[in-house]
């Protein structure tokens, strides 16, 4: 696209077309970076994320690891009375004790359930795993700031 507003730019004098080009270019310019933004928001709305699932045998191939935390998965979407197959399960971050599990959901009707049913959790055998939906960095930041101030206030009794 830039490059044919630019074609147009040097074959035109016209400056009500330069005008336009102008405003074009603008336009041209944000359209991907908006469009890869809601796509990225898209595929995040139906997700979660785990915290404190344990990692399986690091001794075990690559693909029992998979299947090892497609079957933590599943077993915690029972407990949550979750009816679904999620569209992808995978673990994020450099291999350790730790690592995040995030789940894509295949309805925001699955994501609304598994949140709103995360406290069966505490009465189960993963009483030590937590879920959230998936934020972006900014939206953590933001929250976790909003958390500090409430622990804050709560101590000082307000």
């Amino acid at each position: 696209m830039q490059e044919l507003i630019a074609f147009i730019k040097d074959r035109n004098r016209d400056p009500v077309i330069e005008t336009a080009l102008h405003a074009l270019q603008t336009l041209a310019a944000k359209v991907p970076m908006e469009l890869s933004a809601q796509i990225e928001a898209e595929t995040r709305a139906p997700t979660i994320v785990i915290s404190g699932l344990e990692e399986a045998d690091n001794r075990m191939l690559p693909s029992q690891h998979q299947a090892d935390v497609e079957n933590k998965v599943t077993k915690i979407l029972d407990v949550l009375n979750v009816q679904c197959r999620p569209s992808a399960v995978f673990r994020i971050g450099k291999i350790d004790n730790s690592r995040l599990v995030k789940v894509l959901l295949p309805s925001a009707y699955h994501w609304r359930s598994a949140l709103a049913n995360a406290r069966l959790l505490r009465s189960s055998s993963f009483s030590n795993v937590f879920i959230r939906r998936s934020m972006t960095s900014e939206e953590r930041k933001h929250d976790f700031g909003r958390e500090e101030s409430s622990s804050y206030d709560n101590r000082r009794g307000s």
